[in-house]
């Protein structure tokens, strides 16, 4: 559905880019006329400038055209950076207001197009799980943390909702998943660089991602954004047409871990190896997924930090997941007060902190600790009814891709975003992954997916001009023939 007839709207549309286009360009002009003048002046030229001001108009037009390439595609490269990018005092960070400008464009993309997706289920859960969330702040017991969580969470799902009902083209979408991989790769380029120079943390074998020593991003949420890019990765490797585009895949695949690896995130890695084992379960590509593990397995000993984390535990307590065990105790105790709606979203370390005196721990943990796992973390603050809700949205991703069958040519992609979704469920048992954006969009992939796969369309039709019902042909050949008197 189009907004204007054919015809006319290739007209307006042709004839606003001919006019964007001239006047960015004398808009270019301008600036670097001026630039020029201003470097023969004896003054130091600005060439950034012109050079941002040139490319304005390559960005309007994406941004009006197809936005899932750009803001989308600069949303994903500063995903893995998020932390490092803070833009005030506040917490705002450059990719929230990526996100929003992504948000604008494809909504205004969307009304003009007058048409959107209609979300497929697994949505209506996560709807639940954020309302769910935002009403526990009636008992929270921490109401400071809880509303900055759950305002979080809002924006969070808010952009989850657009992407689940933008009506990306199938090139769009194909594009963006490249994207993702690409965007993984720069990632891990950048901490290979860092692991090489010697910037690792006080411990030798993980790398260490800071700006300006103010700024840090942690293991475990850089390593979470390796998953995906992983997981999409090896669908192209194994499932792409052309051999160019399996080869490349197969080699972004090993940057990806490597990337991976040097961030020594133990729970990273075993969330690899569950994307590996999916595939190799549910695909017919079972021996040549096997070979592949094992020249990436030869990639791991040649970067052993996560092997030495397994072997020596930071905490110095063997078996206690460098004392998250002793965190979970603490943060358990105060089940007994909140067993079925919990204690309220954002007060985990606030319960944490009244327990610790209550409860044994062999190492000391310290104060205001997270929980560090989606089941405690879960229970502690949405209670066993939260819980159920959390756990169901996750499944509920998870099974609707299964309307997809092994006959579509989409599914490869069903296995990849699967074995995401299990991965990062598995990750998730170790680290706090309500906030963590890149978990938000393996669930907004599955979405979109959907959208091409099997999609359920959303027509905002205009609503035709009430005219008087024109006279049956039959019926005024009929009308001329009576006599005047006879009417």
């Amino acid at each position: 559905m189009i907004l204007f007839p054919e015809a006319r709207n290739e007209r307006f549309r042709f004839s606003v880019e001919k006019a964007g286009v001239v006047l960015a360009g004398l808009l270019y002009l301008f600036v670097a006329f001026a630039a020029i003048m201003k470097a023969q002046s004896g003054l130091e030229p600005n060439y950034a400038l012109p050079v941002v001001v040139g490319l304005l108009p390559v960005c309007a037009f994406f941004a009006f055209r197809y936005p899932m390439i750009f803001p989308f595609a600069l949303y994903l490269v500063t995903l893995p950076f998020d932390a490092l990018l803070q833009v005030s005092g506040g917490g705002s960070t450059l990719g929230k207001l990526i996100a929003i400008a992504t948000v604008g464009t494809m909504v205004l993309h969307a009304l003009l197009l007058r048409k959107a997706y209609v979300p497929h289920r697994s949505w209506y859960f996560w709807a639940g799980l954020t309302l769910y969330m935002a009403g526990s702040l009636l008992w929270t017991s921490d109401p400071a943390n809880g509303t900055v969580i759950t305002l979080t969470v809002l924006q969070l799902f808010s952009f989850m909702t657009i992407l689940a009902m933008y009506p990306a083209t199938r090139g769009e979408f194909m594009i963006a998943l490249w994207l993702l991989i690409g965007c993984g790769l720069v990632a891990s380029l950048f901490a290979l660089e860092q692991y090489a120079t010697g910037n690792t943390s006080s411990h030798g074998t993980r790398v260490d991602i800071t700006l300006g020593g103010k700024y840090a991003i942690d293991f475990n949420y850089f390593a979470a954004s390796f998953i995906l890019p992983i997981a999409i990765a090896m669908c192209f490797t194994f499932f792409s047409d052309r051999l160019v585009a399996r080869i490349a895949a197969g080699g972004a695949t090993l940057v990806l871990m490597a990337g991976l690896l040097v961030t020594g995130s133990r729970g990273a890695f075993i969330a690899s190896v569950a994307i590996f084992i999916y595939f190799g379960i549910r695909s017919k590509y079972r021996v040549q997924v096997g070979a592949f593990v094992g020249l990436i397995g030869v990639v791991t000993l040649l970067i052993p930090s996560v092997y030495e984390r397994f072997a020596n535990d930071p905490s110095g307590q063997q078996g206690s997941a460098s004392g998250r065990t002793f965190i979970w105790q603490t943060g358990l105790y105060s089940l007994r007060e909140h067993l079925m709606f919990g204690s309220g979203v954002g007060s985990y370390q606030l319960t944490y902190d009244r327990n610790f005196i209550n409860v044994y721990q062999a190492a000391f943990q310290g104060w205001s600790r997270p929980s560090h796992s989606i089941l405690v973390g879960g229970v502690t603050e949405l209670g066993i009814v939260g819980l159920i809700v959390l756990l169901a949205a996750w499944y509920v991703s998870f099974r609707q891709l299964k309307i997809i069958p092994k006959t579509s040519e989409w599914f490869g992609l069903r296995l990849a975003l699967e074995g995401s979704i299990v991965a990062l469920f598995a990750m998730s048992l170790s680290i706090d992954p309500t906030l963590i954006k890149y978990i938000w969009l393996a669930h907004s992939m599955a979405l979109m997916l959907l959208n091409q796969a099997v999609p359920r369309v959303l027509r905002l039709e205009r609503s035709p001009l009430r005219t008087r019902a024109p006279v049956p042909v039959a019926t005024a050949a009929r009308r001329e023939r009576v006599p005047a008197r006879v009417r």
